[in-house]
């Protein structure tokens, strides 16, 4: 609830002290009653309370504009490790990709649906196809995982659970790259184990370059065959 929540942030505070650009937000919470180390009280306004609590969540949940999108997949840009005050950006990464790093470490591309909109699951075959000259942009290396819907392996994740540039994905004669995906074995040498359930693929670039953060490269739609 509000009270559990507050006080735990005052709690936190002590010893994650704010950023430059937080003042603001640091007077406004001050004004709820809300101080570094210190119990909380919040104002007798119970419903008020209460409905800001679940706009909050509401909030947290739903993607923010500055959030990079193209064929299915989402992705954090320029913005992602270096907040500001953005916390509507801060709060959706911590939600959704917690431990994301800034554009110069990582980035964490996700998709939950095929190319026509329908929720991807490792019952069917699907396939990747990376063009020549649009494979991840990267300085140190990529890979592409499946998960669950709530981001665990599936229960008999074999001992290879990703394809990437540094576990032997192999490109096609002109260049290209293709990933199969499925939980059962295709004939693809870049065969990406699923579970056999709703999934999301997460594809990881490495020291990414520029261009997998700024909106000019985007990860190719999964196509479901």
């Amino acid at each position: 609830d509000a009270n559990g929540f507050f006080n735990r942030l005052a709690q936190a505070l002590a010893d994650n002290p704010p950023e430059p650009a937080d003042p603001h937000a640091l007077k406004i919470l001050s004004d709820l009653g809300v101080t570094p180390d210190q119990p909380v009280k919040l104002p007798a306004a119970s419903e008020a309370i209460a409905a800001g609590l679940a706009d909050g969540h509401e909030r947290v949940v739903t993607p923010p504009s500055n959030l990079l999108t193209g064929n299915g997949w989402s992705w954090f840009g320029d913005s992602v490790g270096n907040y500001g005050p953005d916390y509507a950006l801060r709060a959706y990464a911590a939600y959704a990709q917690p431990g994301i790093g800034t554009k110069d470490d990582e980035v964490r591309a996700v998709v939950t649906q095929d190319s026509d909109g329908h929720a991807l699951n490792g019952a069917n075959r699907y396939v990747i196809h990376f063009a020549p000259n649009q494979l991840p942009p990267v300085r140190g290396f990529w890979s592409i995982t499946a998960y669950t819907k709530d981001g665990a392996l599936g229960e008999s994740a074999p001992a290879r659970i990703a394809v990437g540039d540094r576990n032997g994905a192999r490109r096609n004669r002109d260049g290209s790259l293709d990933v199969t995906v499925s939980s059962t074995r295709g004939k693809s040498g870049n065969w990406l184990p699923a579970p056999r359930a709703d999934l999301q693929l997460v594809l990881r670039l490495y020291a990414p370059k520029p261009q997998a953060t700024d909106g000019t490269w985007q990860p190719p739609a999964v196509v479901r065959q």
